[in-house]
């Protein structure tokens, strides 16, 4: 089971310092708690404080803010996590075809490695040509200063 000390996670914050349950568990005693006491204890917490967001506000802002103010630090980084995941699979699926595309018939005996390269190649020259392109136009307008 899985252990978190108090004394090295949360101080217990200066005077006039809005500090959370976790601050004041460890203020008052110094022992250890489990990651799913610490989870019961945020979530607990949680469920009293919530009252619906409006529809206009963004629910990552408040779950930064909730962090920040070291309410529900655990709950709200996992929060953070799950809410911010793109809603897109665009640029996967952009790798699968390229992917696709290189292993053809005439390139079955590719292994995984030169596939990789392959794949890696595709999707980065493109970027590439243009920063030589830049880079050789910045220096001709240098060279006319000059």
């Amino acid at each position: 089971m899985k252990t978190v000390s108090l004394q090295l996670v949360f101080g217990a914050g200066g005077p006039g310092e809005e500090t959370s349950w976790l601050a004041r568990c460890t203020a008052m005693t110094n022992f250890e708690i489990t990651a799913e006491e610490i989870a019961d204890k945020e979530i607990g917490l949680w469920k009293l404080r919530t009252v619906p967001l409006p529809k206009t506000d963004d629910p990552l802002m408040e779950w930064k803010l909730c962090g920040d103010k070291n309410v529900c630090p655990f709950l709200g980084l996992l929060a953070r996590r799950v809410i911010a995941v793109p809603a897109t699979s665009a640029s996967p699926e952009r790798l699968f075809s390229t992917a696709g595309n290189q292993m053809t018939k005439k390139h079955c005996g590719l292994t995984c490695d030169n596939l990789e390269t392959l794949v890696y190649l595709h999707e980065v020259w493109p970027k590439t040509r243009e920063w030589e392109s830049r880079k050789k136009l910045v220096l001709s307008a240098q060279l006319r200063v000059v």
